[in-house]
């Protein structure tokens, strides 16, 4: 048998990893913590409900060496799978738009071995940015490009490939009007990124444009990275060369030599390079003779003689002409004029070569024998007295000659305008004549700035201090740089080369390091920027320093409990300031507003029975009582000793543990009832009652079981030890009547149990009206004979009724009645009942009317038979006659032989109806037990239940039981017996007197039987109260209905006489001694009908 459950099980497994094997794909985040938590293999696989529970249990899981699964591990025993390291998608799964790990499970039991294929859907999360390839990029751009052309820039990188993670816009910061950015994505996730020329270009107004480049990725939030590009605007021929003057005016001596300089012309040009290099030359389309006489030097634009001029006037026309495609060419007018000179001295003429300025200009960066001004001298005279020798008075510049009277004025020193900007410089010039003439000239040059000198700043290492909590946009320190130079090499920018996570930006043209968000301390007390600092010299020098921003505290971080609540528990009964457990809090902030106080609020519900010190240590303040409460609520809040002070709550539960401190005590029995009343037989299989107990501890501690002391009973009873319920160990005979007493004993189950006992003492009784239990036949012939014995009593009854009213039909009947003076008369029964009837029709008046006769009316509410309103049982309540009684002094002897006949015979005839009811109970009813019933009743004088009255009373009955048919008048022998039709026949009312006594039952035994006990009390009059006593001869059964008509027992009213003053009590089952009123009336079921018609007669018993 082993061998074959192997073999099927061997089967089985192989038949199911053929067919409910199946692939798990997890999502987990990238850069989870190592040990995260992925999935459960076996639960997520459904293996539970295929796999065999015997082999499901033995399954040890393990990851094979193949793929990735090196970066993850597995709970062999539970199969959690779990990761072993930080995962990083971009290292795993560089390039691929979804990152999966594929790994092999296998899941061993001791008889096979199976292979499970895992995926592992690693998520991106944003965390990089984007990155360009180059820092930053230069870019030549014609001045006469197009508006809308496009120049390709390269594009950033983000390693991240998450949806929404990767690059998703490129824009142009600070936003240019000149330039924008179109960008297209292609399908390799990478974009073609276009600068695109939005406005015209213009190199003479801006050479240059810088511009950054932001890549922006779609997280949140949004990661961004950026590059510098340099725009350079490159000429075109778009500008004309210009001279400083539409005309020139020179005046020479007449003895001007060949080659005489009589002008240097000097035109600009705004273009660059070969379009702003300027040629100069006389125009063709002017007076022949002037290109005899006149030359110009075509690159720097000296006007000379050819030959010697005579005197007069010429009018020279000269062009200046750039190097560009197609040539621009503009023109001036140089007038010469020729005048007659003897023996002068020398005159100089110079020309600073700067347009219209009377400065000369000479960039610092000039070289050695850069010329500075071009320097004419002149001197009519001929001979020695025309030779003239110049000189420099200036040791940075010097003279050259160029030709016998042209100079020119160059740099023979270094210049450095950041020590002298200016010079003045004075030419000397002196002939050769007797004597010696001279002149002198002055002239300024103005030294032009180079981007020489590098920024410098203030303070490379500043130390500054900034409240958290700040606005954004707050000015953290203003910087301070300068620069030696001038113009736009003396123009400074400042940028961040680093940004401690981005929390400070410097505005475009300004000097302003503001705080770009809201510092916080405790996130980051230090950031340490690094500032460059750049200025507009091409090319651009740098300098760089270092601000490091101290974060200073303020009191704004709240207390934070290290726990959302707090759960403890302790044993009740513990003394006061025992320790219940401990809280912890910590606040980020320093000194004083980092300090916590503990307390707990008053407002808190439990919050006087705890006392919390300032280490978080809980005590109790009073000792605690599970059954008082057995958990504990209150809050505990943490303040700091910042100025404000800021605080935290949190909830804290208690639970008090229980202790076995409280005895199980039972609530039934009691010292108040303790006693059960059986009637024999008694069925075993029934519980005779449930004993109840209650424990107010908890757990294990509140469980209690029942036991039955030994003794001398222990064998007839026996206690179910759980439920409570007693039940007899055998069938009771009539050897087992008596009393018996029972002790029991409750215990619960704690560690140290704790009992209580109670005593319980059960009658047992024999009902005098039950007969043994026959076999079904038996029962059966029983019952048969009974039927047909009944109907035979009855047309008995019925006859001899008949035979009764027909005789005493018209007959006047007697009464005694006594009036004011107290002397006997007589009564007309038709009297008496109009009698009633006026007094039913007066009310109160004629109430009072009958009074004064001292009739005495015993009236009861009336029910209708035939009326259906009570649902279990279906009989109907009972129905009381009213009988007119008046006491006479001395009876008839003729009345008293009437009375004991019809006694006897009404007696006989009521035993004979009540033996008939007793044996057709059934079985069920034979185990309920019968009681006494003392009943006590409003009295008045003449109440006839008592057994000492001598008056006459008027009494209205009304507590009518509504389930039981009882009539509530000290007695349950009107109990019914109902057929399921209606009954319609005569109901004799008398009353029976059963032939034995049961034994009467403690006052508080419990009324064993199976309809709703009636307590038969009435409402608190005044007077005198009296007593009747009877017993039940039946039950109403809660089973079938028996298959009888309808018989109705109730109470007579009874009245005692003046006649027989020695009345006794037979037993406490037999009615009082006396003269009493027997009335037999039909019943059917209608109301209304009261004594219009019945027998009337006076019984002595």
């Amino acid at each position: 048998m082993v061998y074959q459950h192997a073999v099927q099980t061997i089967v089985f497994l192989f038949v199911f990893c053929e067919v409910f094997a199946q692939d798990k794909t997890y999502n987990v985040p990238e850069e989870e913590a190592e040990s995260s938590f992925v999935g459960n293999i076996a639960r997520d696989l459904l293996l539970a409900d295929v796999i065999p529970p015997n082999v499901y249990k033995t399954l040890q899981y393990s990851i094979m060496a193949w793929e990735d699964g090196g970066q993850f591990r597995v709970d062999k025993d539970n199969s959690d799978l779990f990761t072993k390291f930080r995962l990083d998608r971009e290292q795993l799964c560089r390039f691929k738009s979804q990152c999966l790990l594929n790994l092999r499970i296998v899941a061993r039991s001791n008889s096979d071995i199976r292979k499970y294929w895992i995926a592992v859907n690693l998520l991106d999360i944003n965390d990089n940015s984007p990155v360009f390839g180059y820092s930053s990029v230069n870019l030549s751009i014609s001045e006469s490009v197009s508006v809308g052309m496009k120049y390709s820039v390269p594009s950033a990188s983000d390693e991240d490939r998450g949806e929404g993670n990767t690059i998703q816009s490129y824009s142009i910061e600070p936003k240019s009007d000149v330039f924008s950015v179109e960008y297209l994505k292609k399908l390799d996730g990478t974009f073609d990124v276009n600068l695109v020329v939005t406005q015209q270009l213009d190199r003479e107004k801006v050479d240059r444009y810088r511009l950054v480049l932001v890549a922006k990725d779609g997280g949140n939030p949004a990661k961004s990275g950026s590059m510098s590009i340099d725009v350079l605007v490159t000429d075109v021929n778009d500008n004309t060369p210009r001279f400083p003057k539409t005309q020139y005016k020179v005046n020479v001596g007449e003895n001007t030599v060949p080659g005489a300089v009589i002008l240097t012309l000097q035109a600009s040009d705004e273009d660059i390079g070969v379009n702003a290099a300027i040629t100069y030359r006389l125009s063709r389309n002017q007076d022949i003779g002037v290109t005899d006489l006149f030359a110009i030097d075509p690159t720097s634009g000296v006007l000379v003689a050819k030959s010697a001029l005579a005197s007069g006037s010429y009018t020279i026309i000269v062009e200046a002409m750039d190097g560009g495609t197609p040539r621009n060419v503009n023109q001036t007018e140089v007038q010469v004029t020729v005048i007659d000179t003897e023996n002068n001295p020398p005159v100089i003429s110079i020309d600073p070569l700067n347009g219209d300025s009377d400065a000369a200009f000479i960039l610092e960066s000039a070289p050695h024998e850069s010329m500075v001004a071009y320097v004419s001298v002149s001197d009519p005279d001929s001979n020695d007295n025309g030779v003239v020798t110049c000189y420099s008075q200036s040791s940075f510049f010097d003279l050259r000659r160029l030709q016998e009277d042209d100079y020119m004025v160059v740099v023979v020193r270094p210049l450095d305008r950041e020590e002298t900007s200016a010079y003045k410089v004075t030419i000397f010039c002196e002939d050769a004549g007797t004597p010696k003439l001279n002149a002198t000239m002055t002239f300024d040059v103005t030294v032009g700035d180079v981007n020489d000198n590098a920024p410098v700043f203030d303070n490379p290492n500043q130390v500054i201090s900034i409240s958290e909590g700040n606005s954004v946009n707050d000015i953290a320190t203003l910087l301070s740089a300068t620069d030696k130079d001038t113009g736009d090499n003396a123009k400074i920018s400042y940028s961040l080369l680093n940004n401690s996570g981005e929390y400070f930006r410097i505005p475009p043209g300004t000097n302003a390091l503001v705080c770009a968000k809201v510092l916080d301390r405790e996130t980051q007390d230090t950031h340490v920027l690094k500032i460059l600092a750049l200025d507009g010299g091409v090319p651009s020098l740098s300098a760089t320093a270092t601000v490091t921003v101290s974060v200073m505290d303020i009191n704004d971080f709240t207390p934070q409990f290290f726990q959302m609540n707090y759960k403890f528990s302790i044993s009740e009964g513990l003394p006061a300031g025992s320790i219940v457990g401990s809280v912890s809090a910590y606040d980020m902030d320093l000194n004083e507003s980092g300090e916590i106080r503990f307390s707990i609020p008053t407002s808190s519900s439990d919050s006087e029975k705890f006392h919390i010190f300032n280490n978080g240590t809980i005590t109790t303040r009073i000792p605690l009582d599970r059954e008082d409460v057995d958990i504990l609520r209150f809050s505990i809040r943490a303040t700091d000793l910042g100025r404000p002070p800021l605080s935290a709550q949190v909830d804290v539960q208690v639970m008090v543990v229980d202790i076995n401190d409280n005895t199980p005590t039972f609530t039934f029995p009691t010292s108040t009832n303790n006693s059960l009343a059986l009637t024999l037989p008694v069925d075993v299989s029934r519980s005779l009652i449930r004993l109840q107990a209650s424990d107010a501890d908890a757990g294990q501690n509140g469980e209690f079981f029942f036991t039955l002391q030994p003794g001398n009973v222990s064998s007839m009873f026996h206690v179910n030890a759980i439920t409570g319920d007693l039940f007899a160990t055998r069938t009771f005979g009539e050897g087992d009547v008596g009393d018996y007493n029972l002790t029991f004993t409750v215990t619960d189950k704690g560690d140290k149990p704790l009992s209580s006992t109670k005593f319980l003492i059960i009658h047992i009784t024999v009902n005098p009206q039950l007969t043994p239990v026959q076999s079904s036949d038996t029962n059966a012939m029983i019952a048969g004979g009974l039927v047909c014995g009944t109907v035979l009593v009855a047309v008995v009854i019925i006859v001899a009724v008949c035979y009764v009213r027909r005789r005493d039909k018209g007959k006047k009947l007697r009464y005694l009645e006594k009036g004011a003076n107290s002397a006997p008369r007589m009564t007309e029964v038709a009297d008496l009942a109009n009698g009633q009837k006026k007094f039913n029709d007066q009310g109160e008046n004629g109430q009072d009317q009958l009074k004064s006769k001292n009739y005495t009316s015993y009236q009861t509410q009336k029910e209708d038979i035939a009326t259906d309103r009570y649902s279990r049982p279906k009989h109907p309540g009972v129905r009381l006659s009213v009988d007119m009684m008046v006491k006479g002094d001395e009876p008839d002897n003729v009345d008293k032989e009437l009375n004991r006949v019809t006694s006897l015979r009404l007696q006989q005839a009521f035993q004979h109806l009540s033996s008939f009811k007793t044996q057709l109970l059934t079985p069920a009813d034979t185990i309920r037990a019968y009681e006494w019933r003392e009943i006590q009743i409003p009295s008045q004088p003449g109440d006839f239940g008592s057994l000492s009255s001598r008056g006459t009373m008027s009494t209205t009955l009304t507590n009518v039981n509504s389930c039981t048919g009882d009539s509530g008048i000290a007695t349950d022998d009107d109990a019914l017996f109902v057929h399921k039709g209606q009954y319609k026949g005569a109901v004799p009312s008398a009353r029976v007197k059963p032939r034995q006594a049961p034994r009467r039952l403690p006052q508080q035994a419990p009324r064993q039987h199976s309809h709703q006990q009636v307590r038969r009390t009435s409402s608190e009059t005044s007077g005198d109260s009296i007593q009747l006593s009877s017993t039940s001869s039946s039950l109403v059964s809660a089973g079938p209905r028996l298959s009888v008509d309808m018989f109705r027992f109730r109470p007579v009213s009874a009245r005692s006489t003046d006649s027989f003053p020695s009345e006794t009590v037979d037993d406490q089952w037999t009615t009082t001694s006396g003269s009493y009123s027997i009335h037999t009336e039909d019943h059917v079921g209608q109301k209304g009908n009261s004594l219009a018609s019945g027998f009337v007669q006076d019984v002595y018993v």
